[in-house]
């Protein structure tokens, strides 16, 4: 490297910390009416929360947490990633999280932090996300009609990765296998299975997740000016996935285009695809390949990379318990049962009556969310917005809930940093033994799918997950499939891997399944 390069790398770099030091001291002026994080610190409080924002971000939002949300009051933090960031207390969460988009935008708030219309390469990802609306209401409604094909993709594709002999051990890089199941069974009820089980798309899409994650952490961290000059570059590998996905995809949309024109939809695929077509039909401008592709690119990505992250925890956690085997045990009985009654049949109902399994996955989910927050929404309302008790946040600011720190809160959770995957069966139980209604009401608000402002994983109120339901559905289905065919070699729990304020596990982390001897299986 040259001098004349090394003196521009330096040059750069300062600048780069100048500004970033620059945005964090100004935030916090322009935010001082609402108190800091960085004011438990001391002297230059808010830029060491900044820079231990990089490595040690939940540990500065919980000290926040306990000086502040636990007293009521809102509170800034200063995120590497995210700027400044609001941190809204739990008792204010209802009146925040229902608050309407004209005033507090989700999608305004993901594309800002994620930088969405960027990454994606979708300009309208946020003025028009209506695969969202799909989601919550085609993908949510044909669940049960889909549950038989989505297990059998679920069973192809472990068959496909677990080749070892009966009653032989093999090990697997779990976040890698979780992320090949999952996009495979997503994609059947996607795109069809024509699709599903096409290793190039396949990889494609898991690459996609990847890159994605990568570009949009990194153009985040640069000022505008930067961003923008090296933008073109760091979004070439996005920009080569959209073109393998058009390879893929265009075909198969321009011939179900033909089809739609002529008016024949008595065999029409029920599938994501099909929907977001008939969609992009009533929209100006959508109806093409061009751009429904990237549209795609956003549902794929969005069901695969947190849910991957998620079925890794939930394995890992049930791993290093104590008694992981025995637990493994009464899932597997659970299972045999509960399919057997229902004559071997995935249904709504063996979903609901799955409930170690549901608490399991719950439990799990509750432990290791994505990450320190939550349920992040920008204010976009020229005035601001300003909450029931005074506290008043500027435009175009985001705000967001302390997920993690309240579900690892002993006001909520007892023995809260303990993984104990039978915790939401025993408090159904709890509930359901109790004659006052709202009790019973509790009881059918602790399943895997359903959220509150003390369980947030999915989120919470109208913008909570729409995909939830899938998404569990798709969780028990792989876990049942595991429990039912092969022993779990218990181990230590990997460590996890923060990145900012987001969680994420050992991607490299193995574990063994030992596979059940012929008549064992069932």
């Amino acid at each position: 490297m040259t001098y004349s390069v090394k003196l521009l790398v330096v040059g750069a770099t300062i600048l780069w910390l100048l500004f970033r030091v620059s945005q964090v001291l100004l935030g916090r002026f322009s935010a001082r009416h609402v108190r800091s994080a960085g004011q438990l610190l001391g002297w230059f409080g808010s830029l060491r929360v900044y820079l231990r924002s990089f490595h040690d971000c939940q540990n500065v939002v919980e000290m926040g947490y306990r000086a502040y949300s636990k007293h009521g009051e809102v509170f800034q933090f200063d995120d590497a990633i995210d700027g400044h960031v609001y941190i809204v207390p739990h008792h204010l969460l209802q009146e925040f999280l229902s608050t309407s988009d004209e005033k507090l935008n989700t999608i305004a708030a993901l594309d800002d932090s994620r930088l969405g219309r960027t990454t994606h390469l979708l300009p309208t990802l946020v003025s028009d996300p209506y695969f969202v609306l799909i989601t919550r209401t085609k993908l949510t409604r044909a669940l049960n009609d889909c549950l038989e094909e989505m297990n059998e993709e679920v069973v192809a594709s472990f068959q496909d990765i677990f080749t070892c002999a009966s009653a032989k051990v093999q090990k697997v890089t779990l976040y890698e296998t979780a992320v090949r199941v999952i996009a495979r069974t997503s994609s059947r009820k996607f795109v069809g299975e024509e699709l599903c089980r096409n290793e190039g798309y396949i990889e494609n899409i898991e690459g996609y997740a990847g890159d994605v994650m990568f570009s949009s952490f990194f153009l985040k961290a640069l000022p505008l000016l930067i961003r923008k000059i090296v933008e073109p570059i760091v979004l070439l590998p996005n920009k080569r996935r959209h073109r393998t996905a058009h390879k893929y995809l265009d075909p198969i949309i321009e011939r179900r285009m033909r089809l739609l024109e002529k008016g024949e939809d008595g065999d029409k695929p029920t599938d994501m695809l099909q929907w977001m077509l008939e969609q992009a039909r009533r929209r100006p401008g959508q109806y093409s390949a061009k751009r429904l592709v990237p549209y795609m690119m956003v549902v794929n990505f969005v069901s695969l990379d947190s849910s991957a992250g998620q079925f890794t925890q939930l394995i890992f956690n049930l791993a290093a318990h104590p008694e992981a085997t025995k637990i493994w045990e009464e899932l597997r009985q659970e299972a045999i049962s509960v399919l057997e009654a229902n004559e071997n049949r995935w249904t709504k109902q063996v979903l609901l009556d799955l409930r170690k399994t549901d608490s399991a996955i719950r439990e799990s989910m509750r432990m290791y969310p994505f990450g320190s927050f939550v349920s992040r929404r920008k204010v976009v309302h020229k005035d601001g917005f300003t909450f029931s008790d005074g506290t008043h946040i500027r435009p175009g600011a985001i705000a967001a809930a302390p997920q993690y720190s309240i579900h690892h809160d002993e006001d909520f959770y007892h023995n809260a940093n303990s993984y104990e995957p039978y915790r939401f069966l025993d408090m159904r139980a709890s509930s359901s033994s109790d004659k006052d209604r709202s009790s019973h009401l509790a009881s059918s608000q602790l399943s895997a799918n359903a959220t509150s402002t003390e369980w947030m994983p999915y989120g919470h109120g109208k913008h909570a997950c729409p995909g939830r339901f899938f998404n569990a559905a798709e969780q028990k289905m792989m876990l049942v499939h595991l429990v039912r065919n092969f022993e779990l070699v218990p181990r230590s729990r990997p460590e996890n891997v923060w990145i900012g304020a987001n969680l994420s596990p050992d991607r490299n982390a193995t574990i063994s399944f030992k596979r059940r001897r012929e008549g064992d299986i069932v």
